[in-house]
């Protein structure tokens, strides 16, 4: 009998939101279906665009007389400031019903960095041990190791842009609410973000050279999302993972000798939100989208903050002459041979929260525009933290001179405790405008 009650309940309020028809549901769970009673084909088109600007403060370990016990302290040193443009290109196919195919092309229009001294915003105090709360090139510990020049200043890294991606995914609709108004709506995805362009590299002799987005990974994602509407409201609930793959060897070599890590980040994340209608009336419809994302990023190879000042492209060069000296230490291998190096170091665990808030318009049935703003913030976390290598013989110590047991990717100027770089305070800042269209 509840079951009875229930059902000509909820088919009334989904028939009460008719404006909104197929865009009723939220992004997450909204599927292309074809070859259904009245509904022979589905597509739809997405163009967004996003704007986003980063801060993050760089600091790093330090050992040195004057601290009240001796030990590591982790000191101020440098301040990034990044920004991006990105334009969304997608699109959506229905294959049958409940079934779809989707592209995607992410394309980069200008990714800008700068990287300069943490100055603590022009305020400088005295911390423990006798240094500045502030830093410049005469006390950061980078010009001291030679990570970065004395005259740093602002270092503007070369704009890169172009294709990032190419997204390539499969989305079903197990359940859907609009079929059966009992159910909720649960959908499932498998997504490919294929690396496809140049990688990024950079050459400090020639740093315009190279001005590339690509990542130099592929990754799968597996997702799966639900959505209930309730009257005006529509709850979201969803998780994903990502498992990346090394495209290019240049970037993320596999593993050799001592080395650990190859593989670049893993991640995973849970996706929280309400999607509510504020306004239902033929020809239109107006609604607010809210989000909560929890992320974990699982050790691995990337691209951190500092990967640019870190990269060494040319281990040739004569270090008596050349004004690539101080990066030297970046390209000699522990057995004193060279290499060149991408920049892509060992990254720690780290935690990442996100909020987004959307205001979305319906227009007869077939457009979507909508304006959004987000906010991420990273939890600390170590950016160079590779391993020495692992003591194959048992003797209690890897021999640097043994390539089965050092690892190559391990920089004694950055990686050994005492040196490491970390990264502290970083926030993202999203704005995001798309339009979509229904057939």
């Amino acid at each position: 009998m509840r079951r009875s009650l229930l059902a000509p309940t909820l088919a009334g309020i989904v028939a009460s939101l008719g404006t909104l028809d197929a865009f009723a549901v939220p992004p997450e769970t909204r599927i292309a279906s074809s070859f259904e009673e009245g509904n022979p084909f589905d597509a739809n088109v997405t163009v967004g665009f996003r704007s986003e600007w980063k801060k993050a403060k760089i600091r790093r370990e330090f050992q040195e007389a004057g601290f009240s016990d001796g030990g590591t302290r982790i000191v101020n040193d440098l301040m990034l400031e990044q920004s991006r443009k990105i334009l969304d290109l997608k699109a959506a196919i229905g294959l049958a019903p409940g079934v779809e195919v989707h592209l995607g092309l992410p394309l980069v229009l200008s990714d800008s960095r700068t990287l300069g001294f943490d100055d603590g915003g022009g305020s400088c105090g005295t911390a423990e041990g006798g240094r500045p709360s502030c830093v410049t090139a005469a006390n950061s510990t980078s010009v001291r190791d030679g990570t970065v020049p004395g005259d740093l200043g602002k270092v503007q890294g070369p704009s890169r842009s172009g294709l990032e991606t190419f997204d390539l995914g499969v989305g079903v609709a197990l359940l859907r609410q609009a079929q059966d108004d009992t159910k909720p709506t649960w959908t499932v995805g498998l997504d490919f973000k294929l690396a496809v362009g140049n990688t990024r590299a950079y050459d400090r002799a020639s740093p315009g050279d190279n001005t590339k987005i690509g990542p130099g990974y592929s990754t799968t994602r597996l997702s799966t999302y639900t959505s209930r509407r309730l009257g005006p409201v529509e709850p979201i609930f969803g998780i994903y993972y990502d498992l990346p793959f090394a495209a290019d060897e240049k970037a993320f070599p596999g593993i050799t000798g001592g080395q650990r890590e190859s593989r670049p980040q893993m991640d995973t994340g849970l996706v929280a939100g309400i999607d509510a209608t504020l306004y239902d009336k033929e020809p239109a419809a107006i609604g607010v989208t809210t989000r909560l994302n929890a992320m974990a990023k699982f050790k691995g190879r990337g691209w951190s903050e500092l990967w640019e000042q870190l990269a060494c492209a040319r281990p040739e060069i004569d270090t008596a002459t050349s004004t690539q000296v101080r990066l030297r230490g970046m390209c000699v291998l522990p057995d004193g041979n060279s290499q060149t190096f991408s920049g892509a170091t060992d990254i720690d665990n780290y935690g990442i929260f996100a909020g987004h808030l959307e205001v979305w318009g319906v227009w007869k049935k077939l457009l979507r525009g909508a304006l959004a703003f987000g906010v991420q913030h990273d939890q600390a976390h170590l950016i160079t933290n590779a391993t020495a290598g692992q003591d194959l013989n048992n003797d209690g110590q890897v021999d640097l001179t043994n390539r089965n047991e050092y690892n190559p990717l391990h920089h004694a100027l950055v990686d050994t405790v005492g040196h490491r770089y970390r990264v502290e305070g970083s926030t993202t800042y999203h704005l995001m405008i798309t339009a979509e269209a229904l057939f």
